[in-house]
């Protein structure tokens, strides 16, 4: 069994491996869509479903730290 201190410290690193993840997928997704906007400037619709795309996978960034950290501090509060 693990103490609250393993514990504490495992969430921490799995926020933040998470957290970094989900940066690195924001970065290459903003990276994929400038790339495209500029060599399809002609594209507007392709832009716009990319920028969708990329609106949805911040939601989902954003709705997975908001669980996270609601773990987080369930798991403080029961100690």
């Amino acid at each position: 069994m693990k103490s609250k201190n393993e514990t504490s410290v495992f969430l921490n690193i799995f926020l933040l491996y998470n957290s970094q993840n989900c940066i690195a997928q924001l970065d290459h997704k903003r990276s994929s869509h400038a790339a495209t906007r500029q060599e399809n400037e002609h594209m507007p619709k392709q832009m716009v479903i990319q920028l969708h795309e990329y609106q949805k996978l911040m939601n989902i960034c954003t709705a997975l730290e908001t669980e996270m950290f609601a773990y987080l501090i369930a798991a403080e509060e029961t100690r």
